[in-house]
């Protein structure tokens, strides 16, 4: 049976869910943990990161997640209580550049993310999120575009009832076809903006994508 350490257990035993006691004894205890054997260090530093992330301290988290990669992939690290330790670290760092409000950040981490899991749903899904985003100028004037379309559309059919029909019936035609072209576009611009998005996606999943190997 293979012998652990003071800290490690004290900092185990507390509770998974109990980010912010898990970050206060690390803190507390850095001597202790520096020197710990390093498959402990490893492990302990690792839930204390993602504890960092859990409490919202994104830029804290930052600071050590860059360390953190860099020491599974040199060490060969893949899994760290269960967990796949480098898609998990990636993903974070991924969604604090998100709630930092720095897309691109986000959006470069998400696509090489995809490269190496290109099944990764929620990796998927904040790339869509990050690039909404990143372009939300054009994507609110579209929708708000949209918006004002579909209200002149209502006005249009309002006017159609309550005056083109029972006064001018000549040209209840012209009118009938303005709403039609009006109700379109709205429509239109809502689709191009959620359409693109996805698109954008998933022509980075598929080209990512296993290629089926051609008997």
């Amino acid at each position: 049976m293979s012998f652990r350490s003071s800290a490690y257990y004290q900092y185990s035993a507390i509770e998974k869910t109990s980010f912010r006691e898990r970050v206060r004894y690390y803190e507390s205890h850095l001597d202790e943990i520096n020197g710990l054997p390093f498959d402990e260090h490893v492990e302990v530093k690792s839930d204390y990161v993602f504890a960092l992330f859990e409490l919202g301290k994104y830029h804290k988290f930052l600071l050590y997640v860059d360390g953190m990669i860099e020491t599974v992939i040199m060490e060969n690290i893949f899994t760290i209580d269960g967990r796949n330790v480098y898609e998990d670290l990636l993903f974070n760092k991924a969604a604090c550049h998100y709630n930092l409000k720095q897309y691109d950040g986000a959006i470069y981490i998400c696509k090489e993310l995809i490269k190496i899991n290109p099944s990764h749903k929620l990796a998927q899904k904040l790339y869509r999120k990050s690039l909404k985003e990143k372009g939300i100028n054009w994507y609110e004037i579209n929708k708000a575009i949209a918006v004002v379309f579909l209200l002149s559309a209502i006005s249009v059919v309002m006017v159609e009832l309550l005056v083109v029909d029972p006064f001018y019936e000549m040209y209840s035609h012209h009118v009938k076809f303005f709403r039609k072209l009006l109700l379109t576009a709205s429509v239109g611009l809502l689709l191009f903006n959620e359409l693109w998005v996805r698109y954008q996606c998933y022509r980075h999943v598929r080209m990512h994508s296993p290629r089926e190997k051609k008997n």
